[in-house]
C-alpha cells in the first residue's frame, strides 16, 4: 500500500508518454502497466459505497460525504484542508471498488496548447470516468479521447483511439490495491485455446500491437531475470545540433512558361486543398494517435 498523499508537496507538472513513458526497459508483457504513488493505505476497513459509513478523522484531511445522484450513489472523499496553491484547483479522489486513489492539484488552466478540464464522474455500474484534460479540438472520424492519468508525481496526457476495432473489445484502465495502473487496451473476442494475450499499449507516438503468446511459456518464463537490449534509453535526451552556417545568396531561376500536363485533371468543382483524400478500403486504422498530430493531416 502506498502512503497518503502529501498535501504539502508541490503542485504537479506535466509529462508526456515519450520520453518518460517509453516502457523499452520493462518486460514486453507488463509494458501497459504503470507504478504510481496514489493509491492509499489507511490502516483501517473502508466502506465507501455504503450511504452509512464514516471514516475515522485523517489529519490534515477534510471529509467531502458521499451523496445521491439519482438512484446512483457516489462516494466521499478527502479534500486538503490547506487552501489550494495561487492557480491551482484540487481534483477530489475516488473509489476504484475498495481502492482509493488520491486526489492531485491542477492547473485552472492549460498554457500549453487548447485544452478543456473534464470532471470525474460515477457511472451507473459504479466505475469511475476520471478527471482527465481534453484536446478542444473535433476528434478524427471515428476516434474517442483515451483520458490521461495522474502517477502520483506528474500528468500524462491521453491519446485518440478508435472508437470500434472490428473482432476485438476495449478494455477499460483501472488501479488495483498495489497502487499500479493498468492502461486500457484492445483484447480479442474470441481465445485461443492454450495461449494468453500480451496487451498492447501507446507508447506516446504509436500503439504497440499486443499478441498471444503460449500458456506454457508464459508460466515458465522468469520475467524477472529479463534485461532490456543494450541501448533501449537512446533517444531519451536529444543531443544538441550545432546550428549550420547560412547557405550563400542564390539568384532566383527564371521563369519557365510550362504547358499544362495532358494527363492532370482540373479540380472538381469545390474541392478544398486542404482536404484529406479518403482512406482506401482495407487500408490499416491507427490504434493510437498522440495529441499533437493535426487531424487534417490523417
Amino acid at each position: 500500500m502506498r502512503r497518503p498523499y502529501d498535501v504539502d508537496r508541490a503542485p504537479p507538472v506535466r509529462v508526456s508518454y515519450r520520453p518518460y513513458y517509453t516502457r523499452w526497459y520493462v518486460h514486453p508483457w507488463y509494458r501497459y502497466r504503470y507504478a504510481t504513488t496514489v493509491v492509499v493505505g489507511f490502516g483501517f476497513t473502508c466502506s465507501p459505497w455504503s450511504p452509512l459509513w464514516l471514516p475515522p478523522a485523517r489529519v490534515g484531511w477534510s471529509w467531502v460525504p458521499g451523496v445521491w445522484l439519482g438512484a446512483s450513489w457516489s462516494p466521499g472523499y478527502w479534500v486538503p484542508a490547506r487552501t489550494p496553491p495561487v492557480g491551482f484547483v484540487y481534483v477530489p479522489g475516488f473509489w476504484d471498488q475498495q481502492v482509493y486513489v488520491e486526489g492531485y492539484y491542477r492547473p485552472s488552466a492549460r498554457t500549453d496548447g487548447d485544452w478543456i478540464w473534464v470532471d470525474g464522474t460515477y457511472l451507473d455500474d459504479g466505475s469511475f470516468l476520471r478527471g482527465h484534460w481534453r484536446p478542444n479540438k473535433q476528434a478524427p472520424d471515428g476516434y474517442t479521447w483515451e483520458a490521461g492519468f495522474w502517477d502520483g508525481e506528474s500528468y500524462v496526457d491521453g491519446f485518440w483511439r478508435p472508437t470500434f476495432r472490428s473482432g476485438f473489445a476495449w478494455v477499460g484502465p483501472f488501479f488495483d490495491a498495489d497502487g499500479i495502473f493498468h492502461a486500457g487496451y484492445w483484447a480479442p473476442v474470441e481465445p485461443v485455446p492454450g495461449h494468453v494475450w500480451i496487451p498492447g499499449w501507446f507508447d506516446g507516438t504509436t500503439w504497440v500491437e499486443g499478441y498471444w503468446v503460449q500458456e506454457a511459456e508464459y508460466e515458465t518464463t522468469d520475467v524477472q531475470a529479463w534485461e532490456p537490449p543494450e541501448g533501449w534509453h537512446e533517444g531519451w535526451e536529444p543531443a544538441p545540433v550545432e546550428a549550420a552556417p547560412p547557405p550563400p545568396p542564390v539568384a532566383p531561376p527564371a521563369p519557365v512558361q510550362r504547358a499544362p500536363s495532358p494527363q492532370q485533371a482540373p479540380p472538381p468543382q469545390g474541392a478544398s486543398d486542404a482536404a484529406p483524400p479518403p482512406a482506401e478500403a482495407g487500408a490499416p486504422v491507427p490504434l493510437g494517435i498522440p495529441v499533437d498530430v493535426d487531424v487534417q493531416d490523417l
